[in-house]
């Protein structure tokens, strides 16, 4: 299974083409993402738009399994954008669930046949935390985020993992095409700018130093990152694999990127 994931964009018809072919599943996003969205007739009417277009298009493709309103905005609401106001905490809880009901109407009425999920990760109810391991899906950060060992993945025994994951530094080759031979070091100014996390670097330095050397070249840190970052990804799914069938689906984040930066891709 691949997810179309919300932060992006509407993949071309190639892809599920592709999808269809391989007996690859699509978790199909809405393009909806870690932000609040108003929900004045306007936007709303072009939300319908682009809704019902989508549906219709992808809705054809047996690959398409799910549809699923946004990325992280439930548990956005649930959690993170708690606002000091509490009129203002009811207005952004009142505008996310008419925006996710109407996603999940146009869904719906267009294509019956497959199920809408509210958001990702959600419990399925709005009265139960969006990312509670014991139903639905989640998101699963404490490795990387929190800087937890991987023996944590252990711990947490999701029922569908649908988000997880560690950075690596793609190959050298990649990085020469646009870094100068100069700044081919972690820390340059030029390497930090295409880091996607803050701190992404001084954790791939502190888990790499848990399980390894230093590397003796940067050519062999970048490859020394991905090994990390496969054992990483092993640890997780080995760990939850043995919990079938508790946990029937693991998906780590991320496939691809569209530029190359350091990142979580693979």
């Amino acid at each position: 299974m691949l997810r179309v994931w919300g932060g992006g964009i509407y993949e071309k018809e190639l892809f599920y083409d592709l999808a269809d072919e391989l007996g690859i599943l699509v978790w199909q996003d809405f393009m909806f993402a870690c932000a609040g969205y108003p929900v004045e007739e306007d936007f709303l009417d072009e939300v319908a738009r682009e809704a019902e277009y989508q549906v219709r298009r992808l809705s054809p493709h047996p690959s398409v399994c799910l549809w699923c309103g946004d990325n992280e905005n439930e548990w956005g609401i649930a959690e993170w954008w708690q606002e000091d106001d509490p009129r203002v905490r009811r207005i952004l809880r009142k505008n996310y669930y008419r925006l996710t009901d109407f996603l999940g109407e146009i869904a719906k009425k267009e294509d019956p046949s497959r199920p809408y999920w509210r958001s990702s990760p959600s419990s399925g109810d709005p009265d139960i935390h969006p990312n509670d391991p014991r139903r639905g899906d989640i998101h699963y950060w404490e490795v990387w985020h929190l800087g937890k060992p991987f023996d944590a993945y252990r711990e947490i025994k999701p029922r569908f993992a649908s988000e997880f994951g560690f950075q690596a530094f793609p190959n050298p080759e990649t990085l020469k095409k646009y870094v100068s031979k100069e700044e081919l070091n972690p820390t340059s100014p030029t390497m930090e700018h295409h880091q996607r996390s803050g701190d992404g670097n001084a954790k791939i330095y502190s888990y790499l130093l848990n399980l390894f050397r230093v590397p003796r070249d940067f050519d062999s840190f970048c490859e020394v990152s991905q090994i990390l970052q496969g054992i990483g990804i092993q640890s997780a799914v080995e760990a939850w694999r043995r919990l079938t069938p508790h946990c029937m689906g693991i998906l780590y984040w991320q496939l691809n990127d569209c530029w190359p930066v350091v990142s979580w891709a693979s």
